[in-house]
């Protein structure tokens, strides 16, 4: 008897176990899951071999269908970061693409890596889960004008060959993308980074119920400014 062919499902971005990111975390989380709970997909991921925030690499928890790119040596110049991180994603797509994957879930790190997606995975079916969004967050950055020709280049790409699937964070985000790629692709809302926490009975002394209260809990940095 014939085996029947697992459906081969890879997962790309540019953190992933056993270096420590959020996004690297939540891909791992979903691959686990999907072994779990279904016999017939054979799962992969493809990242760059490199640590987050100079965590250590423990090597003896590398999963062996884990793909490792070598990494490129990090400089502090913004415009050198952005180059290598472009050709970053350009390697990891090629390398899904390299290891015949059926289907590829696409993250968005590093950025733009959903540009070489709609370049390069015209006859692969895929999906874009959008932890962040690219190129918008440059220019929401202030790092680039919105009527640069490379960001008009950039978002015409992403219409012209977009995602056959989404996965969005929330309701607001998926609205967003659809309008963006000017078609609805098929669209599953799955937030991230949530966690149930037990409410705590002790108020801060700032605490005022007559009050809507907002709170930000995350780093603090330049990815993350006021």
């Amino acid at each position: 008897m014939v085996e029947k062919k697992k459906l081969h499902l890879t997962v790309l971005n540019r953190y992933y176990p056993p270096s420590h990111s959020i996004t690297g975390e939540s891909a791992f989380e979903l691959v686990q899951f999907i072994n779990e709970n279904s016999e017939n997909i054979k799962t992969s991921s493809i990242s760059i071999e490199t640590n987050y925030k100079k965590n250590k690499i423990d090597r003896g928890t590398i999963n062996p269908n884990s793909h490792f790119i070598k990494s490129i040596p990090d400089f502090n110049n913004k415009v050198l970061r952005f180059l290598i991180n472009f050709f970053e994603g350009y390697r990891l797509v090629k390398k899904a693409v390299q290891i015949e994957s059926d289907v590829i879930i696409v993250m968005t790190d590093p950025p733009l890596l959903n540009f070489w997606a709609s370049k390069l995975l015209k006859r692969k079916k895929w999906f874009l889960w959008s932890m962040d969004i690219y190129p918008e967050a440059f220019v929401s950055a202030k790092l680039v004008s919105s009527k640069n020709p490379f960001i008009k280049y950039f978002k015409s790409v992403l219409k012209d060959n977009p995602p056959n699937y989404l996965i969005a964070l929330g309701q607001k985000q998926k609205e967003y993308l659809l309008k963006t790629f000017g078609q609805k692709p098929e669209t599953f809302i799955l937030p991230c980074g949530i966690h149930n926490e037990l409410r705590s009975n002790q108020k801060p002394v700032w605490a005022n119920q007559d009050l809507i209260t907002f709170a930000y809990a995350g780093n603090i940095g330049e990815a993350h400014s006021s």
